[in-house]
């Protein structure tokens, strides 16, 4: 899988020029000023609308996997140590670049803001962003994989969704979120609102990152963005990985012209996701 073989690039610096919340990489602005993520669902919410855009200027042309979660209901806050713990737990060693990674070189490192933590990752043309606030409220920005030089390798001009790629970074996104709120002490029946966008699909085609894979012919996506959401509780996330992951590509890739893989085909992939150890 395109995916497991990033972790051989090399790390290059990144440099925060203001120390502050709500500026990384000098550029980038995230705001954090409502601390929570209820607001994600309004796609016009500043915080992701900022972060969007800003990563569209140094990556011009890439498209973007953004994730959202937050526990509903609750009054528990947790501080900084708390929540850099949390996170190094959380991290599901599916990939060689997992989301939500947790890094110890002090410019890679999460570093503890006002309102919780946050990560910048820098490495050859990927970027990754997340933040956990105090609330339990998670963000995460990322570059698709389809658009680094990797992901491109061998693959002309077309700008591609690769199926078995989307379907692993889903599964492990709610992987993810369900071992986040696992460590940070949550019972099983708290309700989690899960949020995943994919951005910058207009004129894209529907492709595969494992070529022993055919696709028998290009599907173009005439859509730009699609939005996945669900609220469910956090002890039926891991349980239900399966289902909830063939529910969030299912419509992700029914926008590449009906496309749908057949129940075998997603089982052989999400098994590959399931048994892959890094």
């Amino acid at each position: 899988m395109v995916i497991a073989r990033v972790l051989v690039w090399p790390l290059r610096s990144v440099k925060d020029s203001v120390p502050v919340p709500g500026n990384f990489v000098g550029r980038i602005v995230f705001n954090p000023a409502t601390g929570t993520v209820s607001g994600f669902r309004n796609q016009n919410h500043a915080r992701g609308k900022a972060a969007r855009s800003s990563l569209s200027e140094l990556h011009p042309r890439s498209g973007m996997f953004e994730l959202n979660h937050c526990p509903e209901g609750i009054t528990t806050m947790w501080d900084q140590s708390q929540l850099v713990a949390a996170a190094q737990k959380a991290v599901a060693r599916k990939t060689g670049w997992p989301i939500g990674m947790v890094m110890n070189r002090p410019e890679f490192a999460p570093k503890p803001t006002a309102f919780g933590i946050r990560a910048v990752i820098e490495a050859g043309d990927r970027f990754d962003y997340w933040s956990l606030h105090k609330n339990g409220g998670f963000y995460f920005l990322r570059i698709l994989e389809e658009d680094t030089n990797l992901g491109r390798q061998g693959r002309g001009d077309k700008q591609w969704v690769y199926f078995d790629t989307r379907t692993w970074r889903v599964a492990e996104a709610l992987l993810h979120c369900a071992s986040l709120y696992q460590e940070l002490g949550l019972p099983p029946e708290t309700l989690i609102t899960i949020c995943i966008v994919h951005l910058g699909l207009k004129n894209r085609f529907l492709g595969v990152a494992n070529q022993m894979r055919m696709m028998h012919w290009d599907r173009k996506s005439e859509e730009d963005e699609l939005v996945w959401s669900k609220t469910v509780p956090l002890g039926s996330i891991e349980a239900t990985l399966a289902d909830l992951t063939r529910e969030a590509t299912r419509e992700l890739f029914m926008i590449f012209e009906y496309w749908e893989p057949t129940d075998q085909v997603f089982g052989e992939v999400f098994t590959e996701f399931s048994k892959s150890r890094i």
